[in-house]
């Protein structure tokens, strides 16, 4: 699983409820480039890695190099279902 994107501003009440979904690695990256829509940073920036937690978006299909042009909005998660359950990209399936 890679980012694909990322969505635009939580409401307070999805981000209490992504964040009480969402179980810490204990490991961080340095990621670059990111920052929030329309606050592009430049500079490096240390991420917490979490465990993966699928979520359902609703998303304008527009990619560059295989990265969503404009912010995801979240429709909710789906802490049912794991990796696993998700179809494979290259098949379908």
């Amino acid at each position: 699983m890679a980012p694909a994107g990322a969505t635009g501003r939580l409401s307070r009440a999805a981000a209490r409820e992504i964040g009480r979904l969402l179980t810490p690695t204990g490991r961080t990256e340095v990621r670059y480039g990111g920052g929030p829509p329309g606050r592009r940073q430049l500079g490096p920036v240390e991420v917490a890695v979490v465990e993966p937690l699928i979520v359902e978006v609703s998303a304008d299909v527009a990619a560059d190099s295989g990265v969503l042009r404009h912010p995801a909005r979240l429709t909710r998660a789906r802490p049912d279902l794991g990796i696993e359950d998700l179809p494979d990209p290259a098949t379908g399936h």
